[in-house]
């Protein structure tokens, strides 16, 4: 470390995020001579540390001041601020002035520098070659043309003095003019109050005057407050915001070192405890905060968009509920927090929210009329101090009949003073540069205040290829918070949630300041925001594309926020989506495309909703036994596409998909015991079965339902001729099944039968019931060594993908086709387990099938089912029932013998 100097050459003003180009910078202009002032090395820890920054500064011949991506740092700003106000007190006119050195540090870095800093200040860009060189001569007083070795560029003329949409900035303050009345009232508000409130329409500067105007007042004011300075904006989790915003405050030098997850793990814990802590922590937090940096009195924490804490209101009761505790919790937070006299909050809120406030008794009850400043539409004389000011400032000329022309369509319109900054910034890029003049015939060109922007959008859009203006609405759908029963507002997202051509053209849009791109430094996030709302009330295109999708992204912003409750209660499946909800989702997604790109945590709230994914899950012998079941809810949810499993598009007809099965000899054996499937095997039959196709699946819900809507009509049967054994008090079965894809359970043979007969009277074919030959042959392939469909040998245990019996512990069927890999040789699935399937023949005279049996004579069933073991689910195993008993386990499965 240097010798301290009792004089510097240059004092370097620097954001400490960018420690590592500054302190390589500051070694530089070390070794070509000049005394360097970097904080670090010459102030001391626990020093006083207004006075001793001012001092530094006082001693220093020039500054510095170094601009990346990370904008201007907490401190720097005070830092740039005192070297301004010095500059202007010290310059003579016409002779010496006091160099404040912009120092660039990339590309776009000129947009955090800040309107004042630039105008006043020839900037230098760190990429060209000599750049150190031009910052030690800038130190030494050369003027721009020395330095450059040419006539230099009055810079004044190459900076447009308004802001179009973009929120004024504490950085733009010397270009901020018009609200000069309400600065004061609300910088008196603020030392009186402890929480104050500035209320205006969409578009009336509320955050504008609160970052322009309030900010730099305060920091101009005597030792006896020296303010620290947090801002936020609730969204959908006001804690963690909270959190966002005091932690670099709190750890300043941690944070540079920490990475990505180790902030954001930071910043949650830090949240968890303000919200379970209260204001308790919070006054710690502060307290801790103002140590940092000793001398700091006072925190003013701004609060922007206050009404985002009730925009993320979610629709769903209960879920409502629990949002609002949330909310008083951090409202109360803030109140009890703020008699430690450190603390002053400042909230800004759109005027038509401000029934909330109303509706939160001890909110309203901290907010005096005294403590409330009321933007209005300003008045003729602040318009034109907002024209003609920043003007005079660059030496731009503004002609007399356009500032009447200008005053005329601006004056009154208390939301649209954004739209006279963006005429005004639109008019300057038109401007004539030899005079550096604006034109009225520029400004009827572009349509005036009220069409300018709508012109400036198009004229944009238009340029754009196909394949950008596609993408276009989806950059938009996504920056957009819907309202229902209020006008749509503006919504930051991460550029990760737009499709990769969406972040391209958010990217585009931003450079023709339409949007507005940041960076979350606590996440490494980089976030994109519309400009300002204006857009989204005056751009007819844009209220078209979101109403166009306005209910697909209600659903999709509910899914987003309760997301984020299901995330808070550690993922409890109590918060998750029915599938019916989940189907809604679906819909709205495929309405949206790749508009809308849900994060990981969304889809894994969500669940899966592409039925390709699904199928091929299940194919997985990983896929758990509870995993194939909730597959099997949400496909027959939002639409299950395998063919089989529901009806004909064309008649309406079950869509059976039939299997073929090659004839040949198939042996049943007969035990002893009927009830125990490894009881003496007293007798076989050996029989011949000819070729027949089989259904793939058991017979589903939806299908058996088909049929009960063509022949069971106002309590009476109505089947095609020829099937006369149903009694005339024959009632319908009540399915246990829930879903459209399970089979059809409660099932008796007679139900069975009378389906086959209907659906072959509809095809013209002949359908019925298999005979237990036919089923044992479909099933093992007439093979005895085949005990299960796909094998000889299976343990459920180490083998769960094969069927869902007793052992699975589900309790319950699932939906036909979810154990592809419990398949037999000729791909018929589900012929173990699941449900039991009623079989053609007698139990007793296996030989003796259909209508032949008599009434009362049990029937075959084969296959298992979900409430049986293993052992029942071998293809040999034959169980029996009455043939007009129901059972929630019983179903059947079709076959088809004629194979034309």
């Amino acid at each position: 470390m240097a010798e301290r100097q009792s004089s510097y050459d240059i004092f370097l003003s620097y954001n400490r995020r960018d420690q590592r180009v500054v302190e390589p910078l500051a070694q530089a202009l070390r070794e070509r001579g000049l005394r360097v002032f970097k904080d670090d090395w010459y102030l001391q820890p626990g020093q006083f540390w207004p006075d001793a920054l001012e001092k530094a500064l006082d001693e220093c011949a020039a500054v510095a001041v170094v601009i990346g991506r990370n904008g201007l740092g907490v401190w720097q700003k005070r830092e740039v601020a005192l070297s301004l106000d010095r500059q202007g007190r010290e310059s003579s006119p016409g002779g010496h002035v006091v160099p404040v050195i912009p120092l660039l540090l990339e590309p776009g870095a000129e947009r955090q520098a800040g309107l004042g800093l630039l105008m006043q200040n020839t900037w230098i860009e760190a990429w060209e070659p000599r750049a150190v060189d031009l910052v030690a001569g800038a130190a030494r007083g050369k003027i721009p043309a020395e330095l450059h070795g040419e006539s230099h560029t009055d810079p004044r003329t190459i900076i447009c003095p308004y802001r179009g949409l973009s929120v004024f900035r504490e950085e733009d303050a010397a270009f901020y003019f018009g609200r000069g009345p309400d600065v004061k009232r609300l910088a008196e508000a603020v030392i009186n109050h402890r929480l104050v409130a500035i209320v205006g329409p969409s578009g009336s500067g509320k955050s504008s005057l609160a970052r322009a105007g309030l900010v730099p007042r305060l920091r101009r004011q005597t030792h006896d407050h020296v303010w620290q300075f947090a801002e936020m904006v609730p969204g959908r989790d006001p804690f963690l915001a909270l959190a966002r915003a005091l932690l670099p405050l709190r750890e300043p030098e941690r944070v540079l070192a920490w990475s990505e997850n180790e902030i954001d793990a930071e910043c949650e814990a830090l949240g968890q405890r303000l919200e379970r802590l209260g204001a308790e922590h919070l006054m710690l937090v502060i307290v801790q905060i103002l140590e940092k940096e000793p001398g700091t009195s006072h925190l003013l924490l701004l609060v922007d968009q206050w009404e985002e804490l009730y925009t993320h209101r979610p629709a769903e009761e209960e879920a409502a509920t629990r949002h609002g505790e949330r909310v008083r919790t951090f409202v109360d937070t803030l109140l009890k927090a703020s008699p430690s006299g450190a603390l002053r909050t400042v909230i800004t809120l759109r005027a038509d929210y401000w029934g909330e406030i109303l509706n939160e008794e001890r909110l309203a009850s901290r907010l005096p009329d005294v403590a409330i400043v009321h933007l209005r539409a300003l008045d003729r004389d602040a318009l034109e101090m907002v024209i003609r000011c920043p003007a005079g400032i660059t030496g731009l000329t503004v002609p007399d009949a356009l500032v009447e022309v200008l005053l005329n369509d601006a004056v009154g319109q208390a939301g649209d003073l954004p739209l006279l900054e963006f005429a005004l910034e639109h008019l300057w890029a038109k401007r004539i540069v030899e005079t550096n003049s604006l034109t009225l015939d520029a400004y009827r060109s572009i349509g005036g205040i009220s069409n300018a922007i709508v012109r400036r959008a198009e004229a944009v859009y238009a340029n754009l290829c196909r394949a950008q203006r596609n993408a276009v609405p989806g950059v938009f759908a996504a920056l957009v918070q819907v309202g229902q029963q209020r006008a749509d507002l503006r919504r930051r997202a991460r550029l990760g949630e737009l499709s990769a051509a969406g972040q391209a053209v958010a990217r585009r849009l931003a450079d023709e300041r339409l949007l507005v791109t940041s960076r979350d430094w606590t996440s490494g996030d980089d976030l994109v925001e519309v400009a300002h709302e204006a857009l989204l009330r005056h751009w007819p295109k844009l209220r078209d594309w979101i109403e166009d999708r306005r209910n697909a992204l209600l659903t999709v912003r509910q899914l987003q926020v309760d997301t984020q409750t299901w995330l808070e209660k550690q993922r409890s499946p109590d918060y998750l989506w029915s599938h019916e909800r989940a189907r809604e989702a679906a819909s709205a997604l495929r309405r949206l495309g790749s508009e809308v790109v849900l994060g990981d945590e969304e889809c894994a709230f969500l669940g899966p909703i592409d039925a390709d994914a699904m199928l091929s899950e299940i194919e997985r012998p990983e896929t758990t036994h509870a995993r194939r079941a909730f597959i099997g809810e949400r496909l027959a949810t939002i639409g299950d596409p395998r063919k089989g499993t529901g009806l004909r598009d064309a008649d309406g007809l079950p869509d059976i998909e039939w299997c073929l099965v090659e004839g040949g000899e198939v042996t049943i054996q007969i035990r002893s015991n009927p009830d125990d499937p490894n009881s003496e095997v007293i007798d076989t039959l050996t029989r011949y079965v000819a070729s027949f196709r089989i259904g793939r699946y058991p017979v589903t819900v939806v299908q058996f339902q088909a049929f009960l809507a063509d022949c069971y009509v106002e309590g009476k049967w109505r089947l095609p001729p020829e099937f006369s054994f149903l009694p005339d008090d024959h009632q319908p079965p009540t399915h246990q099944a829930r879903y459209g894809n399970y089979p059809a359970d409660s099932i008796n043979w007679y139900d069975a039968a009378a389906f086959c007969h209907w659906l072959g009277a509809r095809l013209d074919n002949e359908v019925r019931l298999p005979t237990e030959f036919e089923w044992q042959l479909a099933a093992a392939g007439g093979e005895l060594s085949s005990t299960y469909p796909w094998g000889s040998d299976w343990n459920p245990l180490r083998e769960p993908w094969r069927a869902n019996t007793v052992e699975s512990e589900l309790n319950r069927a699932t939906a036909v086709g979810l154990y592809p890999l419990g398949a037999s040789k000729a791909g018929i699935q589900d012929m173990a387990g699941t449900v039991w399937e009623w079989c053609g023949n007698c139990f007793d005279d296996p030989d003796i099938s259909g209508l032949c049996c008599s009434r009362e004579a049990f029937r075959v069933l084969r296959g298992g089912s979900w409430s049986r073991d293993q052992a029942r689910a071998r293809c040999a195993y034959r169980n029996w029932y009455f043939p007009f008993g129901r059972d929630g386990s019983l179903g059947f499965r079709l076959l088809c013998s004629s194979m034309s």
